[in-house]
């Protein structure tokens, strides 16, 4: 799979996407946009690579003349097996990061549960009032009543559930990485 792609064949392939140029160009961020997104959900260390993995392979499929009914799904069915190669290939990047792994299973004990609520009240008082209101609520009852909260919560916001799960994780990973930091200069 390796090679320059031609110009001829990634000019098919925007083609298939929209017979206008600017259109079609629109058409093709907004897929690879897509793409990467779902990299990043499956835990892809390149997402973006990947994405432009897939969409050079399509685009030779193209100019070997295979003919896509929907080209959006054909694509994402290629990104699968992309994705699946990689996690057979070695890559330096997950060495690194299971090395990182190992380093902390041999880290010394955890500071204990008083030490991590002092950092985590610390930390949440770092954040903007809109940041602490949000994730109180998002974590708020038990699993049943959890759901129901999270779509009401949703509904006041104006946001999607899956918005709202990307702004919970977003806080979430800044509280994570203040404890983290918190609990390091105890």
């Amino acid at each position: 799979m390796d090679g320059v792609l031609s110009q001829t064949a990634f000019d098919k392939f925007l083609a298939y996407l929209d017979p206008g140029r600017e259109r079609a160009g629109d058409e093709y961020l907004k897929l690879r946009h897509s793409l990467t997104r779902i990299l990043e959900w499956k835990g892809s260390l390149t997402p973006e690579e990947h994405a432009d993995q897939t969409v050079d392979r399509v685009c030779r499929k193209l100019e070997e003349g295979l003919v896509i009914d929907d080209l959006p799904k054909y694509c994402r069915t290629v990104l699968n097996f992309v994705y699946l190669e990689s996690l057979k290939k070695p890559d330096s990047r997950r060495e690194e990061l299971d090395e990182q792994r190992l380093a902390q299973i041999s880290a010394p004990d955890p500071p204990d549960d008083d030490a991590r609520f002092g950092c985590l009240d610390k930390c949440l008082g770092k954040l903007p009032a809109d940041h602490r209101d949000l994730i109180g609520r998002y974590y708020r009852d038990d699993q049943v009543s959890k759901i129901e909260n999270r779509k009401r919560l949703a509904e006041e916001l104006g946001v999607t559930a899956h918005n709202l799960n990307v702004r919970a994780s977003r806080i979430r990973e800044k509280l994570h990485g203040c404890v983290t930091g918190c609990l390091k200069d105890l």
